[in-house]
């Protein structure tokens, strides 16, 4: 499970760092460009595997990422088991 869930925050991390965000500036983006509100601690969090984003955000995060959400839900789900 801790290994699921991690790939599911380095592919987080991974996409957040190749679009030149930190985690404020994801958060803010988020918040901006999807009308998403998350903060940067929670940003921190999905990417450790701490907590799991809920639909919305996950969906917001991918159109942010350019990614599927498709493809992040589904790693999100294998990092739930």
């Amino acid at each position: 499970m801790a290994q699921d869930s991690n790939a599911f925050g380095q592919k987080l991390r991974t996409l957040r760092v190749e679009a030149g965000f930190d985690t404020q500036e994801a958060a803010a983006a988020a918040l901006r460009s999807r009308g998403v509100k998350v903060s940067a601690r929670s940003v921190g969090m999905y990417e450790t595997g701490r907590a799991k984003p809920p639909y919305k955000t996950l969906h917001a995060i991918a159109g942010l990422y350019g990614a599927s959400y498709s493809q992040l839900s589904l790693l999100a789900a294998d990092g739930a088991r």
